[in-house]
């Protein structure tokens, strides 16, 4: 299911159509992270690296760090407002975690 999901945010013909998907799209793939099944840990990363790809577009240098674009970025308060539920799940995720090391 999760490489199924994957392909829809990869396809072309689907780029205006899986835009209003993309909270539920990097939901699904962050919580896939807390599976004990590795096969559903892979797809969840490889369909996260899809999404944000969707979000932010193919890096357009080569050249490394020196020539970094600012055509492909966002700010933290863009993304959260753009996608405003992410910020709950990234917090609840980053406290279980941070529970976990102390």
């Amino acid at each position: 299911a999760y490489n199924t999901v994957r392909s829809f945010y990869r396809n072309q013909r689907f780029a205006n159509d899986v835009l209003g998907h993309v909270e539920r799209g990097l939901h699904l793939s962050i919580i896939g992270f807390t599976s004990s099944n590795w096969m559903i840990r892979n797809s969840s990363t490889l369909l996260l690296s899809t999404i944000v790809q969707r979000i932010f577009g193919p890096s357009k240098t080569k050249d490394g760090e020196e020539n970094l674009s600012k055509k492909n970025s966002m700010t933290s308060r863009e993304f959260f407002n753009k996608y405003p539920s992410l910020f709950h799940l990234f917090y609840e995720e980053l406290e279980k975690s941070t529970r976990f090391f102390s």
